[in-house]
C-alpha cells in the first residue's frame, strides 16, 4: 500500500486584480470628460502627474511682513472662480487642496482657523498667498465683529506644464501651449546679447572704415619749406 503524503496542499493563490482598463478615446471624446474622470479617480492608488514650474519665491525672511499666524492652523483654503470655469484647473485645485490643505481632526492641528491661502490665476500662472485672518470687534455694536487680513507670506508663483492621466504615465490630458522652458529662455537670452555683440562689432568696423576716410591727403606745400630748410 502506497504511503499517503500528509503534506497540506498549497492553498489557493488569489487572483490579482484586473488592472484598470485604459481610456478609450471613443468613450472620451472631449478632453474635457478624461479631466472630470481624473478628478473623480484623485482619491485611487494610481493618481495623475502634474508637472508645475515654481518660477517666483519669496521667503518670509526676505518679506519681512507684518502678519502672524499659530503654529499648527489649519489654512483655509480660497480659490477663483478660474478654477471652477477651466477643467485642467479644477484638478489642479483637487491637487492643492490635498497636498496644502489639512484634515479636519487631525491631531496636530487646531480646530480653528485663523489664515486664509488664496490661489489666484493670473496670466496664465497660480499666484498664492498666504494672510493672517484678525477679527477686530466693534466698540459701537456690541454684536458686531468685522475681520481683516494681513500677509504672512510666503509668497509663490506656479506655472502649470503637464498634466499626465497616470502617475508616471499615460496620455496627457493638458498642456500649457504658453510655456517657454527655463533652458529655452536663457538660449534665446544668449542669442540676443550675442546678436548685439556681433552688431557692435560691426559698428566698430564701420566707424574704423569712417575714420581712415576722414584723414586729410598731404599737402604738397607744406613741405617745400621743410626742403629749403634741408638745403
Amino acid at each position: 500500500m502506497a504511503k499517503q503524503n500528509k503534506r497540506a496542499a498549497p492553498a489557493p493563490v488569489a487572483a490579482a486584480p484586473a488592472a484598470e482598463a485604459p481610456i478609450a478615446q471613443a468613450d472620451l471624446p472631449e478632453i474635457d470628460v478624461a479631466m472630470r474622470a481624473a478628478i473623480l479617480r484623485r482619491k485611487m492608488v494610481n493618481k495623475q502627474k502634474t508637472l508645475i514650474l515654481s518660477s517666483r519665491v519669496h521667503t518670509l525672511e526676505e518679506m519681512r511682513l507684518t502678519g502672524n499666524a499659530l503654529k499648527g492652523t489649519r489654512p483655509l483654503l480660497s480659490f477663483d472662480k478660474s478654477f471652477d470655469e477651466k477643467p485642467e484647473l479644477s484638478l489642479i485645485r483637487e491637487l492643492l487642496i490635498q497636498v496644502i490643505g489639512t484634515p479636519r481632526g487631525h491631531p496636530r492641528s487646531r480646530p480653528f482657523f485663523d489664515r486664509v491661502m488664496t490661489f489666484s490665476h493670473v496670466d496664465g500662472r497660480i499666484w498664492i498667498r498666504n494672510y493672517q485672518v484678525i477679527r477686530t470687534d466693534n466698540q459701537r455694536a456690541q454684536s458686531a465683529a468685522t475681520f481683516r487680513t494681513e500677509e504672512i507670506g510666503p509668497r509663490a508663483v506656479f506655472t502649470p506644464i503637464r498634466i499626465f492621466d497616470g502617475s508616471f504615465q499615460g496620455r496627457t490630458l493638458y498642456k500649457n501651449p504658453d510655456f517657454v522652458s527655463p533652458n529655452l529662455y536663457r538660449r534665446r537670452l544668449r542669442m540676443s546679447q550675442s546678436v548685439r555683440y556681433h552688431q557692435r562689432k560691426i559698428d566698430e568696423a564701420s566707424r574704423v572704415g569712417r575714420s581712415t576716410r576722414r584723414v586729410m591727403p598731404e599737402d604738397p606745400v607744406d613741405s617745400t619749406w621743410l626742403q629749403e630748410a634741408e638745403e
